[in-house]
């Protein structure tokens, strides 16, 4: 989370309140609990559960419809019982940075309605990753709503097609994380009563992990590891002389032939240089290189797109890098810009970045983001305490 310090300004004022239209975490994150019983959280797993068993793990995976509002929602229930006798750790994350809860489960497929089929898919996860440790002959319950809290409900008509699965697990010896796919659901809202709810089980194997992502850089080859699927893909682009490799949580740039790997520079490389990145060290042409801290105004320049410019509820709002996505809503009084992962809200003339406070905005007053940093009217804000 942001952490800054305060200057004083006429742009900035104090008074913050709990933010109405930060995005709640309660109806889009699983509850879960480790215990030596099933059904302490959520109840029995429902009938027509499917069984999986995948690298010393048996997942029990249920579905049953809620009826919520006008609509349905589907609680999913994945209950994971270690079988191997090893101690395993699950992978788990923040979908949004504004969510409070952290997630294990993930689910992606389409929903086929009146209106025609969209796209049901869940972003990659954002900020760090926690591996939950679970001991032998222990049981493990997540449960789900889909779709979440603040997402439109099943109606008449629609047809809810998931893949069910687990972010990543990880055995005793640590190493290598798999992320199976464990079920298929169907939700059929097209009849009278209740959906009509199936299951049925995946073979895991059939999207088989991988440990490193390759790209070919012009004419350097660069392999970035650890490389989980389950977290991002690999992306590569390149615009204003600059190419960006991108690898779960690793970003490799190369500028007229200097390397730089995070916020570090590792100087320049030959024109046929093979590059390793492995869990953060370095080594080009199979010889270790160490890295020096770029200044903020250094690495701006690594980046093909330095700056964008966005406008929410009066105010102008820079940002440096500049955001690759944006798009702008309205939740109640409350105006909201999402830039990449980072989601700036207007409220009542008040500042939240991420769901934390930065204070009352004077009107028209400039609003700059420069590597995360929150500057307004000028001057670099810390958070305020509600």
């Amino acid at each position: 989370m942001l952490r800054f310090v305060l200057l004083m300004c006429l742009a900035v004022t104090f008074g913050c309140k709990p933010a109405t239209g930060v995005e709640s975490a309660s109806g889009s994150q699983e509850k879960e609990v480790a215990g030596e019983e099933a059904g302490e959280t959520g109840g029995p797993v429902p009938e027509g559960a499917v069984v999986v068993t995948y690298m010393g793990v048996k997942y029990t995976v249920g579905a049953a419809p809620q009826k919520s509002g006008d609509g349905w929602r589907v609680e999913v229930t994945v209950e994971a019982e270690i079988v191997d006798g090893q101690e395993h750790a699950f992978v788990r994350g923040k979908m949004k940075p504004s969510d409070e809860a952290l997630t294990s489960l993930k689910f992606a497929g389409s929903i086929d309605g009146p209106q025609g089929v969209a796209t049901f898919a869940e972003p990659a996860f954002t900020g760090n990753l926690e591996l939950e440790m679970v001991p032998p002959d222990v049981k493990t319950r997540f449960v789900r709503l889909i779709p979440a809290a603040d997402e439109k409900r099943l109606g008449a008509g629609d047809v809810l097609d998931l893949t069910v699965g687990i972010w990543g697990t990880e055995g005793e010896s640590g190493g290598q994380r798999y992320a199976p796919d464990l079920a298929r659901l169907l939700v059929d809202v097209s009849g009278q009563g209740e959906p009509d709810v199936k299951l049925a089980a995946l073979d895991p194997e059939h999207d088989p992990p991988k440990d490193h992502a390759t790209f070919d850089a012009g004419s350097h080859q660069i392999v970035i590891k650890p490389f989980y699927p389950y977290k991002q893909k690999a992306v590569t682009s390149g615009t204003g002389g600059v190419t960006v490799l991108t690898a779960g949580g690793t970003v490799v740039r190369i500028k007229n032939g200097e390397l730089v790997v995070g916020e570090k520079h590792f100087g320049t490389l030959d024109p046929t240089s093979e590059v390793l990145v492995d869990d953060g060290k370095v080594s080009v042409d199979g010889e270790a290189r160490e890295g020096k801290k770029l200044i903020k105004a250094k690495l701006l320049e690594f980046h093909s797109n330095q700056l964008t410019e966005h406008k929410l509820a009066g105010h102008k709002v820079y940002v440096s890098p500049g955001a690759a996505a944006s798009a702008m809503k309205t939740v109640g009084g409350a105006s909201k810009l999402v830039l990449d992962e980072t989601v700036l809200m207007i409220e009542d003339s008040t500042l939240y970045v991420d769901g934390v406070c930065y204070g009352t905005l004077e009107k028209k007053a400039t609003i700059k983001l420069f590597f995360g940093d929150v500057h307004v009217g000028g001057k670099k804000v810390e958070p305020v305490e509600d």
